[in-house]
């Protein structure tokens, strides 16, 4: 979820990318859900392991409750947010979480000077092609909850 909501918030400023220490084979159904609801199709995402590649690339790591898992590398931001696992939730609690996780995203890319959707203006081609050349390559790694 925090990938897809820095990529929704960012329109291409900021490569996220999500990754777990022990992902499962699916996405999780209320999850899904709960993005579509807010217009963030999550149809081309999968689970997929932290490689050293991604980890290695990254500027800025978050960890949602297991900080303690992830090899801390020199030179990175590594931040932990406090977000349980979804499973067993109710849909009320997820979309709870899911907004928790828009506020904390929205703040990370303010404080990394990363404009946000809405304070870059909405044309349709904010953002597009910017990358490391513009500052603004910010890559953000994302791990999910550890079980």
């Amino acid at each position: 979820m925090a990938a897809s909501l820095m990529l929704k918030h960012s329109e291409g400023r900021v490569t996220a990318r999500s990754a777990g220490l022990a992902p499962v084979g699916h996405l999780y159904e209320d999850a899904v859900a709960v993005m579509a609801e807010i217009g963030i199709p999550l149809d081309q995402a999968y689970p997929k392991p932290l490689s050293g590649d991604v980890h290695a690339a990254a500027q800025h790591v978050v960890t949602l409750s297991c900080g303690n898992q992830v090899d801390q590398l020199p030179g990175k931001d590594y931040r932990e947010w406090d977000i349980p696992n979804f499973v067993g939730r109710s849909l009320e609690d997820i979309r709870a979480m899911r907004d928790d996780l828009e506020a904390r995203v929205l703040e990370l890319m303010r404080e990394v000077g990363v404009d946000t959707a809405a304070s870059a203006g909405t044309d349709a081609g904010a953002g597009t092609g910017a990358g490391a050349d513009s500052g603004l390559g910010t890559i953000v790694a994302t791990i999910r909850p550890c079980r």
